[in-house]
């Protein structure tokens, strides 16, 4: 059985040897300590209280970050859910153009 590996734990492994080794922008490094702090106690938490049951969920809070895999995840799902809801039930391409500002 594997254990899954998440880009947090590649951060964690060899962040500091990627920094120190490479020219990284302010932004890169910023998204990495996002990432390492993403669903931990740095960013705190709240309480998920059940209608029907009562019953209590402790969560994380989730960075939030658009380069964050464990918050995009969910968007990304609803995002193609929403895109397959869309399309026609015929062969197709889609495209999108965007015009420029006149």
């Amino acid at each position: 059985m594997n254990s899954p590996c998440e880009l947090a734990d590649v951060v964690r492994l060899f962040g500091n040897e990627l920094s120190e080794n490479e020219k990284l922008k302010p932004l890169q490094i910023k998204v990495m300590n996002k990432i390492l702090q993403c669903r931990t106690a740095v960013l705190g938490g709240h309480k998920e209280v059940c209608d029907c049951c009562g019953s209590v969920r402790y969560r994380y809070n989730s960075c939030g970050d658009r380069h964050c895999p464990k918050c995009q995840a969910a968007k990304q799902a609803f995002w193609i859910d929403d895109l397959v809801q869309s399309t026609l039930s015929i062969k197709h391409y889609h495209i999108i153009l965007r015009c420029p500002m006149s």
